[in-house]
């Protein structure tokens, strides 16, 4: 790993908001992946980090970058409950339906499969659906929401 990477790695680690404004200032490499499977961005939505996770959309990271089995970091803010990173992958126009290649879920599914009931209400809500509306789309198109079981399951 070269040393840029592990500076920024650790700042992320320790959460080193001062360090990373400097990163990304001096143009680190923000939407690469740190000698891992994730990116900054994913580093930041894991920690729950939003002051960091602003820095980094601000300087114009990717929303959507993908993290093993293209798992993106709307699918982590969802799966976590943590409803300011869920607003603010949205608001910067993170794509709310996509769907990971492992088990095909939205970041909705993944909400739902963890039981965190504010982030499947924020994502409902975001995408100018209702409960009902949900509901009558999963009555009418199964498939679309069912997951093979032989595929697993997503637990953080």
């Amino acid at each position: 790993m070269r040393m840029a990477d592990r500076l920024c790695t650790r700042s992320f680690i320790e959460k080193n908001i001062q360090m990373i404004k400097l990163l990304v200032d001096h143009g680190a490499l923000l939407n690469g992946h740190l000698g891992s499977t994730k990116a900054p961005l994913h580093n930041a939505v894991i920690q729950r980090n939003i002051p960091i996770m602003e820095i980094l959309l601000k300087a114009g990271v990717d929303p959507d970058i993908p993290m093993k089995e293209d798992i993106i970091p709307l699918h982590l803010a969802a799966a976590a409950g943590c409803i300011p990173g869920v607003e603010l992958l949205i608001h910067v126009g993170a794509e709310i339906n996509a769907r990971d290649t492992l088990t095909l879920e939205t970041p909705l599914h993944k909400a739902a499969r963890n039981w965190e009931a504010h982030a499947i209400k924020k994502l409902i809500n975001c995408n100018g659906q209702s409960y009902e509306d949900i509901l009558r789309c999963a009555q009418v198109n199964p498939k679309d929401w069912g997951v093979d079981t032989s595929r697993g399951s997503y637990l953080m």
